[in-house]
């Protein structure tokens, strides 16, 4: 099982205060480093030296590896899924809510670069190394339950069609939401991806496809 990230308390910490910007600086440096160089080839030594501490400290506040990718990736979900339920609870028809969550995911795209990488990049690690494994199945469950509740609520009030599986419709936002990070991590240009995302959003609208295009086709 992988390690929740919540180092014991040890002989020689700083103040909460310090100790609570220390531990968020080194999880962001270890985000950074994850992303940028997987999780082979980072050392503690690289992301101690990112977070501007010694390899020492970083001891008082992770005991391994291990635990920094896990508590720098659980942060980060935490991030990410706090601003979709935002999004998500917006008044408006299913369609606005899943375009305001797919808008919500492109500007924490373009606002966080090393989310899009880690989101991209920790897949890979998490199956070359088994003791990851967990993290993959904590995130794909959150998602298909976040999207859940909404596809639901959507098919309810007679928005989303019953003739296709809720469940895939569930997969098809969670393949969204992946698709616009992995392209976002590889396509470093915010204007390129808020067209893509606008392009997705006519889409789901409706009006990206002329209907007389297609009958004439």
């Amino acid at each position: 099982m992988v390690a929740s990230g919540r180092a014991r308390r040890r002989p020689g910490r700083p103040p909460e205060t310090q100790s609570a910007e220390t531990r968020g600086r080194i999880l962001a440096a270890a985000r950074a480093c994850f992303a940028t160089d997987g999780y082979d080839r980072t050392t503690n030594k690289d992301i101690a030296g990112a977070a501007g501490v010694t390899p020492a400290a970083l001891y008082h506040y992770f005991d391994s590896k291990q635990d920094l990718f896990a508590a720098s990736y659980e942060e980060m979900l935490e991030v990410v899924f706090t601003s979709l339920a935002r999004a998500a609870g917006r008044p408006g028809t299913t369609i606005e809510r899943l375009s305001a969550v797919l808008e919500e995911t492109a500007r924490l795209n373009a606002a966080e670069p090393s989310f899009a990488t880690f989101v991209a990049t920790a897949p890979l690690d998490m199956r070359r190394h088994p003791e990851l494994a967990s993290l993959a199945l904590t995130t794909l469950g959150r998602l298909r339950g976040f999207y859940g509740q909404v596809v639901t609520e959507g098919i309810a009030r007679g928005e989303i069609s019953e003739a296709v599986d809720s469940e895939r419709v569930i997969d098809l936002f969670v393949v969204l939401t992946s698709g616009l990070a992995n392209f976002a991590a590889f396509i470093d240009d915010p204007q390129t991806q808020e067209g893509v995302t606008k392009a997705l959003l006519l889409l789901l609208e409706g009006s990206l496809l002329d209907p007389e295009d297609a009958a004439r086709g």
